[in-house]
């Protein structure tokens, strides 16, 4: 088997021209392993033990600098462009000769082909650049803050000035891809994150192409706002930035939300339509927190509650006794009086203190968000159900929850009226069999169903889902008792606390 690439190669008659020769090598793919021919380097090992490196490293260059400018003029249909050029830049450099380099000297090297006029050692100096910027060069050195300050955004300026959008492209793009990689592995804040991407992108946002503004809007969404929000930009970018970002609310609504912090009074028909056809209880298989949750995430990015709300959530999602979900049964309580039945008060208090602690959230912005939110739910739930003021919910749980009762004695007693006593914030499901799921292995498996006002519900699976086509909502508790009527469960899957 010889490779696309190869076959160009030789169809060309380069191979002698940029230091390459023809080599057998085993591939894995698939699960099957099979020799294949590839072209890779002439020079050997023994060459990188040579004391002056710099003239050693010569037939690299030129190789390169050769090989990109024939790849630049190759066949359309042989899909050789600029992609090709980054790679043969990237393998004519070997990891080796880097490692044995002294930092200042990497540096030199990639300046004085960067400030070429010579445009193809121009363009491979840029490469040569970036992989010294590369956010996981020298982890030893420099934290990854360190790093983006003394290495990444130093380099960002100079681009920013560059005539060439080949180089904006690439820097832009690999930016990005080096930030996300950093997310996944913990070594940057999700915050932190946009930050950077916000303080580097802003020096392209003057840029007069509208390719590098869309590559730039398609990457963080405070910058997708910026480049929308540019004058003189066309209609055709501005649809694009919105179906990537926000193909239900659509841009305009979102940046309603970042100024108001609440939907706009008439709201697009097509995002009516979307948000009425989430309350179909019927469509059980359709999961419409896929669509919504992901663009009110982002709503919620572009204002200062975007870490709240993403960390507040995703504790929520995991469970509601602990970290951050009781953050929210705090702010229900202070604002709506609902109680919060827990072990100990003093430890209920104690663990709250320690939640603000550790994910460095603020009281009153936490209580802003709360009462942002239920407004944003409010506005939602009109749309899903306007000729409802309430709403039949259900939960799966114990008889620890019920007020004692006499019927809760007599196991021949299948259902009957009862009071229950819920937190300030518990989760429910509109689904009577999605709750009969969540009764508890423990006692009696009993289910409650009740008629609520919308108004006492904080979130639905809109927002909050750990699975949205178990249509949770997020019911708030008051200090009176709840009227529930209960049913006996015979068999119960506890899959999630609720």
């Amino acid at each position: 088997m010889v490779y696309l690439f190869s076959d160009w190669l030789e169809k060309q008659k380069i191979k002698g021209k940029i230091g390459l020769v023809q080599k057998k090598v085993q591939v894995h793919r698939d699960g099957k392993t099979f020799e294949a021919i590839r072209w890779t380097r002439a020079f050997g090992e023994e060459s990188e033990k040579k004391e002056k490196l710099e003239e050693w490293m010569k037939p690299y260059i030129d190789g390169a600098k050769t090989a990109a400018e024939i790849f630049s003029k190759g066949e359309k249909e042989e899909n050789i462009g600029w992609r090709e050029i980054g790679n043969v830049v990237n393998d004519f450099i070997p990891g080796s000769f880097w490692v044995k380099l002294e930092k200042d000297k990497k540096q030199q090297i990639a300046d004085s082909l960067f400030s070429s006029k010579d445009k193809w050692l121009h363009r491979i100096g840029f490469y040569f650049s970036f992989n010294l910027t590369n956010l996981y060069n020298n982890p030893e050195i420099y934290n990854v803050v360190e790093r983006l300050e003394k290495l990444l955004f130093p380099m960002a300026k100079k681009i920013a000035e560059e005539p060439d959008d080949w180089i904006k492209e690439n820097f832009i793009r690999r930016v990005n891809v080096e930030t996300g990689e950093n997310v996944e592995t913990g070594d940057l804040d999700y915050e932190d994150k946009q930050s950077v991407l916000e303080q580097i992108f802003d020096l392209f946002l003057d840029d007069k192409s509208e390719y590098i503004l869309e590559m730039l809007a398609v990457i963080d969404v405070q910058t997708a706002m910026n480049v929308w929000d540019k004058k003189n930009i066309s209609d055709k970018l501005k649809e694009r930035i919105s179906e990537h970002h926000f193909p239900i609310f659509r841009m305009e609504v979102a940046k309603y939300f970042q100024e108001h912090l609440t939907l706009p009074d008439n709201l697009p028909d097509q995002l009516k339509k979307k948000i009425k056809e989430a309350s179909d209880l019927n469509l059980l298989e359709e999961d419409p927190s896929v669509d919504f949750v992901p663009e009110i995430d982002r709503m919620y990015d572009l204002t200062k509650y975007g870490k709240i709300h993403r960390t507040t959530k995703k504790g929520w999602e995991i469970t509601s006794s602990r970290d951050t979900a009781l953050i929210l049964r705090k702010m229900s309580s202070d604002l709506f009086g609902g109680k919060n039945f827990f072990p100990e008060q003093k430890r209920f208090e104690k663990l709250v203190y320690y939640a603000f602690d550790d994910y460095k959230l603020d009281e009153k912005s936490v209580k802003e968000y709360f009462s942002i939110h239920y407004n944003l739910t409010q506005r939602l739930l009109n749309e899903m159900f306007p000729d409802k003021n309430d709403i039949v919910i259900y939960r799966g749980t114990s008889y620890k929850e019920a007020i004692p009762a006499e019927e809760i004695d007599d196991p021949n007693i299948s259902s009957f009226n009862a009071k229950a006593q819920i937190n300030s914030l518990s989760s429910w499901s509109l689904l009577r069999e999605v709750a009969q799921k969540f009764t508890s292995r423990h006692g009696d498996r009993i289910l409650f169903s009740t008629r609520i006002p919308k108004s006492r519900i904080w979130s639905t699976f809109l927002s909050h889902a750990y699975k949205g086509n178990e249509r949770e909502i997020i019911v708030i508790g008051e200090e009176k008792p709840l009227n529930v009527s209960v049913e006996r469960v015979a068999k119960g899957l506890n899959e999630k606390e609720l």
